[in-house]
């Protein structure tokens, strides 16, 4: 039996720099409880959940020119959000708000009284309500689906599409912790399908060598192997488990997958179970993250 040395990368830096110059949302340092891409139990998290110091009522800036293109309250998912179109074709979208700014906050308390309701969702013409780069916008809260004080922020290209802030913006985030890794799995795939099959994740014994390394018990098998591993990230001044943007895994040096979610699009966001292992979380709750592609993935984030 030939013998294969599997290597699995989990990308990180210290401090998360990016491609193009940008300006807080927030007037705080940046401390996330959520990360782009984050695993939720129906999708992948289409922005950053940054930390308010668990108050609320923090001024809450727009990070670019542009114009208001959707405000919107409801009770539920983002609470009190608002979605402003920048003059480079991108859009931002802050969550969660307690309150708009009197500007905003004026033309919505008209729009509720005249349709005689609390919620709305409207979506203003083009330049009808202007915004400058770092004007007042609005104010942090805990409206909607919120667990807890903070700030829901996204980023979307020109085709509205999710992208990573982190790696868009320029949002320097200290990150010196490597990522936790919980589990290595591995089963057997039928020869003539990389669909998948029904048989079950198998957990591989590993030992931790460093914070940076782990090895596992050697696999001795025949045929094609699919491997999922349960990993998660965790940042300077914050518990929470969050999400990771990039996995690699080599073969004998060789890369035979490469996983970068710093974007996807609201057609992909729900195929998550593609990516994730149902059946473990579903029966387990556990959160396999398989290390191949199957033939109904229409995932393009490899």
């Amino acid at each position: 039996m030939r013998y294969y040395l599997l290597t699995i990368f989990f990308l990180f830096n210290s401090i998360i720099y990016s491609q193009n110059s940008g300006d807080y949302p927030l007037e705080i340092p940046i401390i996330l409880s959520g990360t782009f891409g984050e695993l939720r139990p129906n999708h992948f998290h289409a922005g950053i959940d940054i930390k308010t110091k668990g108050s609320e009522g923090l001024k809450v800036y727009s990070i670019g020119d542009g114009y208001v293109s959707r405000i919107q309250i409801t009770h539920g998912g983002y609470g009190k959000a608002l979605y402003i179109k920048h003059d480079n074709g991108q859009s931002s979208v802050y969550a969660h708000l307690q309150k708009f700014s009197p500007k905003i906050e004026k033309i919505v308390k008209e729009i509720q009284y005249s349709n005689e309701s609390y919620t709305l969702r409207v979506y203003p013409k083009k330049n009808d309500i202007r915004i400058s780069e770092k004007e007042l916008i609005g104010f942090s809260g805990n409206t909607g689906r919120s667990f807890g004080p903070h700030l829901h922020y996204e980023l979307r290209d020109e085709m509205d599409r999710p992208l990573n802030p982190m790696a868009f913006k320029n949002y320097p985030v200290s990150d010196t912790i490597p990522p936790v890794v919980s589990g290595l799995y591995y089963k057997k795939i039928p020869e003539n399908s990389i669909s998948g099959s029904n048989s079950s994740f198998k957990k591989l014994n590993i030992r931790k060598l460093s914070d940076n390394l782990f090895i596992s018990d050697t696999l001795k098998a025949s045929g094609l192997i699919g491997f999922g591993v349960n990993s998660y990230d965790r940042m300077n001044g914050t518990w929470n488990k969050m999400g990771l943007s990039n996995i690699e895994a080599n073969i004998d040096g060789d890369k035979i997958f490469d996983m970068d979610l710093n974007s996807f699009s609201y057609d992909e966001w729900r195929h998550i179970n593609t990516f994730v292992d149902y059946a473990s979380y579903k029966n387990k709750k556990i959160k396999i993250q398989k290390l191949y592609i199957e033939e109904y993935n229409p995932l393009n984030m490899y």
